[in-house]
């Protein structure tokens, strides 16, 4: 249903006017239901059929999880994983905290208290001499891309030296700052904190996009399928909006078993992983983690994102000439 705009930007207006503009289901509302079906008809947990086989003891990470309430989410894993338990005899540890902190659930990995995670590229890369990479389960990746206002003065990346960029905060985000680290780095400029007039984050793509077209900011950062889905309910916003910058695909989070944890097993693991991914809880997890689908891909696509993050770290910190 059209919204007013104010409506849109919902706490904090950034102006008034009567254009009127379209916003998808939120992720809240679709998890909210997913939740009262769960509840409304809860699915048993079953064994696998390997009576010798461990069950399998899988986490979550809270860094790959952005604007959820967490109960929703940890409610949504939760039936998720059990409805994988029914349809493809994935056999599940009992009690288990599906959704973990970071410190947490990097705990659970360098201990072997965890078989499976999901963690973003950051995270892998802190315990990554524990965890097997040759074959990890993911999306296609995401490309970031900056846009900027038509006719605002911007047509190259150096032009955002003192200006001010609002930066989606998702699960398909975590290597924004990296990756503006290094563009701004390669376009002669210092640290983002340094050449930027202000930078803010938001949750809601509404809010970090809509400011540039209304010409309360100057540049927005997100995924181009954010800027896609909202050139599609808003055809205005796509004759308004150039693309500025963006990046190749890159991964962001992803689900990996531990290093150790038998072949025999793992193999068939992570197919019965796949082969879930059609469930209705599956699609409810996937709106959870804003991504299409979840497939068993080589560990070798990881390669662009390790290599922004390494190019990162190479880089002056804040404060440093």
């Amino acid at each position: 249903m059209p919204v007013h705009a104010t409506e849109a930007l919902a706490d904090k207006p950034y102006v008034r006017v009567s254009l009127h503009l379209r916003t998808a289901p939120s992720r809240r509302q679709v998890l909210r239901s997913f939740r009262a079906a769960a509840v409304a008809a809860p699915v048993p947990l079953l064994g696998g059929p390997d009576p010798d086989a461990p069950p399998v003891r899988i986490a979550v990470s809270e860094s790959a999880i952005h604007g959820v309430n967490r109960n929703d989410a940890a409610a949504a894993i939760s039936v998720w994983a059990q409805e994988m338990a029914r349809t493809v005899d994935l056999k599940l540890a009992p009690q288990q905290s599906w959704l973990q902190p970071s410190t947490q659930i990097l705990a659970g990995v360098r201990s072997g208290a965890l078989d499976v995670v999901l963690l973003t590229v950051p995270e892998y890369r802190r315990a990554q001499e524990y965890l097997d990479a040759r074959q990890v389960v993911a999306g296609g990746g995401a490309e970031l891309w900056i846009a900027v206002r038509d006719g605002g003065g911007i047509t190259r990346i150096a032009d955002l030296e003192n200006r001010s960029l609002l930066v989606l905060d998702s699960t398909f985000t975590v290597l924004a700052d990296a990756w503006l680290a290094v563009s701004l780095a390669r376009a002669g400029l210092g640290h983002p904190s340094k050449v930027l007039a202000r930078l803010s984050r938001h949750p809601r793509p509404n809010q970090a996009i809509l400011p540039v077209f209304f010409g309360q900011a100057d540049a927005c950062l997100a995924t181009r399928r954010t800027f896609e889905t909202m050139f599609e309910l808003n055809p205005q916003l796509s004759r308004k909006l150039k693309t500025l910058h963006a990046s190749p695909k890159m991964i962001s989070a992803f689900l990996i078993c531990r290093k150790g944890y038998p072949e025999h097993w793992r193999t068939p693991m992570l197919e019965k992983f796949n082969r879930a991914k059609d469930s209705e809880s599956a699609k409810q997890v996937l709106t959870l983690f804003q991504a299409f689908r979840f497939t068993t891909i080589p560990g070798d696509a990881l390669r662009p994102s390790l290599d922004l993050l390494d190019a990162a770290d190479r880089l002056p910190a804040a404060g440093q000439p």
